[in-house]
């Protein structure tokens, strides 16, 4: 086949291995012959890129450049969108070959995988999301019912002064009923996952720690019962 490829593709043969060899192994370097459309490429390196071969005929996109009037006063149309048969994503730039009488003689197309950036690009999208109004914060505070403290303490007060704000009376005034709907509660924000908490409560509530114990130890047989 080389002795009917023009001389001019064939010297044009090194360039394009000197593309790829420059731009690794992501880039792809097609040469094509528009004169014999059926078999119109006849020289490609890397062809794992648009997965083409020598010989393959004319795509669309060359046969469109070839065809249409918008090209007869450009040279080069530089990256644009193409895709790889098994649809992988690529940038390419064509450069028009032409005669004395300004005729497409021949076409050279660089093509460059983005797969590897695109991966890269949707790590970096990912990392730099920032959030323009502060709602995301609004959303979180919300999942906690408004709990939005700097301190264990802080939040112990919060959770207490709503637990005794469901109830409706003070504490000296609780039965023990009162008081592990309190535990139940707490027990529901996993407040008794923090160090210390039990002891807290049990000050406040003016009962031992061990009453707190047996309260959730209830608490915990009675909502097994509703399971069974």
């Amino acid at each position: 086949m080389d002795g009917d490829i023009p001389l001019f593709l064939k010297n044009m043969f090194n360039i394009a291995k000197g593309i790829t060899q420059t731009f690794g192994s992501n880039c792809e370097v097609v040469l094509v012959d528009p004169g014999d459309p059926d078999k119109a490429v006849v020289m490609i390196e890397n062809n794992h890129i648009s997965e083409r071969e020598i010989g393959d005929p004319l795509n669309d996109m060359e046969t469109y450049f070839l065809r249409s009037d918008l090209f007869n006063s450009i040279n080069i149309v530089a990256n644009y969108k193409t895709e790889s048969k098994s649809g992988k994503k690529l940038k390419t730039t064509t450069i028009f070959i032409r005669n004395n009488n300004n005729k497409i003689i021949g076409l050279l197309s660089i093509n460059y995988s983005l797969e590897y950036f695109l991966k890269i690009k949707k790590r970096i999208d990912s990392f730099c999301l920032i959030h323009e109004s502060m709602d995301h914060v609004q959303q979180s505070v919300e999942q906690y019912n408004g709990f939005f403290c700097n301190t264990l303490e802080e939040l112990l007060d919060k959770l207490f002064k709503e637990a005794t704000s469901r109830i409706g009376k003070p504490v000296s005034s609780m039965k023990k009923d009162d008081k592990k709907e309190i535990v139940r509660y707490l027990n529901s924000k996993q407040f008794f996952l923090v160090k210390g908490a039990i002891e807290e409560i049990a000050e406040r509530l003016g009962v031992t720690r061990y009453t707190i114990y047996n309260y959730l130890a209830e608490i915990k047989a009675e909502e097994d019962l509703k399971i069974i």
